[in-house]
């Protein structure tokens, strides 16, 4: 035996195999890590980008928009902060709502159709942390919107939305 060879356990099945074939048992962790390595880059890739910063206020709502300027069809994130409990929705090119038998129904900016707008997010109720962040699918036509963050307010009979925040979005056509 050589000063590099493994010392042979009683054992081993593979007593009497070439060194090499002994050591490849170590081999048998590669797929292992292999597959351990994979698992983190996956998880990683899948995180995508972080939603827009937006400085916390548990008194005054806000939101920011991942982008400025987006080709139709592409994901945007958004964030929003407010006082806790405060419902709300983020409309495109929605000017307001009228409340018509309990329901919110949105109005469409001067100039636009309803086609044209398009709700950024379900009605959401801000939560303790003061922040909520999510993405919608930017699927209204190419042109210039106002993004507008209401404040959802009155009874389940009397419904009511009130603008408290505003930014412009263009929309490219790719």
């Amino acid at each position: 035996m050589s000063r590099r060879e493994r010392p042979v356990r009683p054992d081993d099945p593979d007593a009497d195999a070439p060194e090499w074939w002994r050591r490849s048992s170590s081999l048998r962790r590669v797929p292992i890590i292999a597959a351990i390595v994979l698992g983190v880059i996956l998880i990683r890739a899948g995180q995508g980008t972080p939603p827009p910063a937006l400085r916390k206020s548990c008194t005054t709502p806000a939101f920011a928009l991942s982008v400025q300027s987006s080709p139709s069809h592409q994901a945007l994130q958004w964030t929003a902060t407010g006082p806790p409990g405060m419902h709300y929705q983020l409309g495109i090119g929605v000017s307001g709502f009228v409340s018509t038998q309990g329901k919110l129904i949105a109005e469409p900016d001067p100039g636009l159709t309803r086609a044209q707008t398009q709700a950024a997010s379900p009605q959401l109720t801000m939560g303790a942390s003061c922040t909520n962040s999510s993405h919608f699918g930017l699927v209204v036509p190419p042109g210039t919107y106002t993004v507008r963050l209401f404040r959802l307010s009155g009874t389940r009979a009397l419904p009511s939305a009130a603008v408290v925040a505003e930014q412009t979005l263009t929309v490219t056509d790719r």
